[in-house]
C-alpha cells in the first residue's frame, strides 16, 4: 500500500485533470479490505489537508463491522479512487460514528438513539473527495444520492448526518433538518474548537420528505435501477459518465 504522503502528493498532481468516466459502487465493508484501505487513504489525505490531524471518526475498525457499507468513487478500472463515504447501521452492540465524535458532548445523542434505533437507524458519514474531482458535486451530491438509493436495502429508515457548513446546504436538499434538540440548536463545535458541525436527520429515508424533487427523482430512478450508466452534467458544467452498481451482496 503507497504511502499516505505519497497518495496525497498524486491527489496535488491531478489538479486540472478532472476525470471524463466515474463509476459508483456499493459493498459490504467486510466484504473488500482493499477498497476499504483505498477509501481510508483518500479520506484521511482530506482531513491533513484541512489541518484537522486527530479526529475519531477516521479510527479502522469500521473495516471489520458487518453493520457498515461504503459507496465509493473511483475510475471505472478501479485504478484511481475519487471519493466515497459510509454508511452505518445502529445496533445494541454498536454506536454510530456520531456518537464516538460527540456523545461525550451531549448525553441527549445516546438517548435520541436509543429511542429510535428500532425504527431502523442509520448514519452517513465519512464523505470525502479528492482534489481531482473538485467542483463536481462527488462529495456533496453524488455520495448522498447514491447512499440514499441503498438504504432500503439496508432496512435503514431514519438516518443522521454530521455537517460541516457547506455540506449541511447539500443536506438540506435531500431533506435532512437541523436536530435542535441536541447541543446548541443542533450544533457543535466539532471536530475542533474553531469549526462547528451540524447534526442533521431525514426521518423518513423511503419517502424523503423535504427533499427537492429533482434529488428524489435521481434517488428513485438509481432504487428501481441500481445498475446503470448515464451522461451526467457535473456541478461544474463538465460532461462525465457515470457507472452506477448499487445492488447490494450479502446484506442481512
Amino acid at each position: 500500500m503507497k504511502s499516505l504522503l505519497r497518495h496525497s502528493e498524486e491527489l496535488f498532481e491531478a489538479v486540472g485533470n478532472e476525470p471524463k468516466q466515474l463509476r459508483i459502487h456499493a459493498f459490504k465493508a467486510v466484504d473488500d479490505r482493499e477498497a476499504c484501505m483505498r477509501f481510508a487513504l483518500g479520506h484521511r489525505s482530506v482531513l491533513l489537508n484541512h489541518g484537522v490531524k486527530n479526529i475519531i471518526t477516521v479510527k479502522e475498525q469500521w473495516m471489520t463491522d458487518p453493520n457498515v457499507w461504503v459507496v465509493l468513487v473511483d475510475s471505472p478500472d478501479g485504478s484511481k479512487t475519487y471519493g466515497g463515504a459510509r454508511i452505518h447501521r445502529s445496533t445494541v452492540n454498536n454506536r454510530l460514528p456520531i456518537q464516538e465524535a460527540i456523545g461525550h458532548l451531549d448525553s441527549g445523542l445516546d438517548d435520541f438513539i436509543n429511542r429510535n434505533r428500532k425504527d431502523g437507524l442509520g448514519e452517513i458519514c465519512g464523505l470525502w473527495n479528492s482534489i481531482e474531482v473538485a467542483g463536481m458535486g462527488v462529495g456533496s451530491v453524488y455520495l448522498i444520492r447514491a447512499g440514499l438509493s441503498i438504504v432500503q436495502q439496508l432496512r435503514i429508515n431514519k438516518m443522521f448526518a454530521l455537517c460541516s457548513p457547506y455540506t449541511y446546504r447539500m443536506a438540506a436538499s435531500f431533506g435532512f433538518f437541523q436536530l435542535q434538540e441536541l447541543g446548541d440548536k443542533g450544533k457543535f463545535n466539532y471536530p475542533t474548537e474553531r469549526l462547528i458541525a451540524t447534526v442533521t436527520y431525514q426521518e423518513d429515508t423511503l419517502e424523503m420528505p423535504g427533499a427537492n424533487n429533482e434529488q428524489r427523482n435521481f434517488i428513485l430512478d438509481l432504487r428501481s435501477q441500481p445498475f446503470q450508466r448515464r451522461i451526467e452534467t457535473a456541478r461544474n458544467g463538465s460532461l462525465v459518465e457515470v457507472e452506477y452498481k448499487l445492488l447490494l451482496d450479502n446484506v442481512d
